[in-house]
C-alpha cells in the first residue's frame, strides 16, 4: 500500500493552477436561523433540568427517595423548583444509583431469572421458564 502523502507529492499542478494559500476572510457571519434553533433544542436536551423533567414519575420517585430529606410532594416538582442544596442531593443520589447499577451489570446478574431463582413469582418471566441445559450436553432435546 502506497502512502497517500507520497502520492500527493508526486502530483504536479497544472500551469494555470494557483499555488496561493487560503486567506482568512474578515467579517461577522451569522449562521442560519434553522441551525441556531436546532442547536438550542439539542442544548436543552443535555441539561440536568431537561433530563430530570422528562423522567417518568417512578424514576423521579426513586431519585427523590434515594436523595433523602425530601417530602412526598417534592416528587411532582420540576427541577427548577429545587434549591441548590436539593439539586446537589439529587446529583449525589443519581451518581450513587449509577454506581449500584454498575456493580450489578459488571457482575452480569441483571437478568430477572437471577433475582427470582427458585422463588415463585406472579411476574411473567420467559427466561425463568426456558431451560437451556440441553445446549451444554451432546444430548438432543426430547420431542414433545
Amino acid at each position: 500500500m502506497v502512502n497517500t502523502a507520497l502520492k500527493l507529492k508526486e502530483i504536479e499542478l497544472p500551469e494555470n493552477a494557483s499555488s496561493e494559500k487560503l486567506t482568512v476572510v474578515e467579517g461577522n457571519r451569522q449562521p442560519p436561523a434553522c441551525f441556531l434553533a436546532a442547536k438550542a433544542k439539542l442544548k436543552n436536551r443535555t441539561t440536568p433540568q431537561s433530563i430530570f423533567n422528562n423522567l417518568t414519575q417512578t424514576q423521579r420517585n426513586i431519585i427523590i427517595y434515594a436523595a433523602g430529606g425530601f417530602k412526598a410532594k417534592d416528587c411532582n416538582k420540576s427541577f427548577e423548583e429545587f434549591s441548590s442544596d436539593q439539586c446537589i442531593k439529587i446529583q449525589k443520589a443519581i451518581v450513587e444509583l449509577g454506581a449500584i447499577k454498575t456493580q450489578f451489570s459488571d457482575a452480569n446478574i441483571l437478568q430477572m431469572a437471577r433475582f427470582t431463582a427458585g422463588k415463585p413469582t406472579d411476574i411473567h418471566d420467559d427466561t425463568f421458564q426456558t431451560s437451556t441445559d440441553y445446549l451444554l450436553t451432546d444430548l438432543k432435546p426430547e420431542p414433545y
